[in-house]
């Protein structure tokens, strides 16, 4: 009895049909699937809602004599399609803000295979591969996003990250304050000009241009008991990062 259509190797699809014949008119039919019991059955036999996985279908003849011939089965595998959108993680980015205009961007995907389009600035999205770098970016707030597509081709939510460009800056400010003695330092990131140091019940002081990471120091002999309070570019003449941390104070007892 031989079996004249039926479904082989893997499927994406939960259902298939199976035709037969038999090899003696006026016959009868019983068929079984997997582990199922035989049941009557009539080519051909329409299956739906397969669970995922391997099956066996088995179909066996008897005819008017009552006699039952030798089953013959098809063997398939039903692998459900894939519909899950894979994700994306950014795993290198840029700061949240930073004085560079060159970055670069590395990301990976939850599922392998998967290809990537990145967008800049809210532009269209466009292929793609980590790690991904920009250059000469102008100075203000960015967003670089990116998203990832399966092979079978589920494109997943974008991953973003934000971050803003600033202009160069220096930061001066008190980084060590003696009774005879004070250092002004530069943390920022650009050269401070020069500056006023006016230090209450010491004097003025001529602060040249200091490097980033550079430091300038003044001393002084006289000694006088008070409360010292240095300022450091009063006059706000130096464009800084942080105009609130220009002030130190020392109480100064002589002794």
């Amino acid at each position: 009895m031989p079996i004249t259509s039926a479904p082989g190797g893997t499927l994406a699809v939960d259902s298939a049909a199976i035709a037969f014949t038999a090899s003696e008119n006026g016959g009868t039919f019983t068929c079984k699937l997997d582990a199922a019991a035989y049941a009557p059955c009539s080519s051909p036999v329409q299956l739906t809602s397969l669970a995922a996985g391997a099956h066996r279908f088995w179909v066996r003849a008897k005819d008017k004599a009552g006699n039952v011939g030798q089953p013959a089965s098809v063997a398939w595998t039903y692998e459900p399609p894939d519909t899950t959108p894979p994700t994306v993680t950014i795993t290198t980015a840029p700061p949240a803000s930073t004085t560079d205009r060159n970055t670069a961007f590395s990301f990976v995907a939850s599922e392998s295979g998967s290809t990537f389009s990145c967008s800049l600035d809210g532009g269209s999205f466009a292929a793609c591969t980590s790690p991904i770098s920009y250059t000469r970016l102008p100075v203000g707030a960015h967003t670089f996003s990116v998203r990832a597509t399966d092979p079978s081709g589920n494109t997943g939510p974008e991953a973003s990250h934000a971050w803003t460009i600033v202009v160069p800056r220096p930061d001066l400010y008190v980084s060590a304050f003696s009774r005879f003695g004070i250092t002004i330092s530069n943390k920022g990131t650009a050269t401070a000009g020069p500056s006023t140091l006016t230090i209450s019940s010491i004097g003025t002081f001529k602060v040249p241009s200091i490097p980033p990471g550079g430091s300038a120091t003044f001393s002084w002999s006289i000694c006088r008991v008070a409360v010292y309070t240095a300022i450091v570019d009063r006059e706000q003449a130096v464009a800084e990062s942080d105009e609130t941390n220009n002030t130190a104070t020392l109480r100064n007892t002589c002794s």
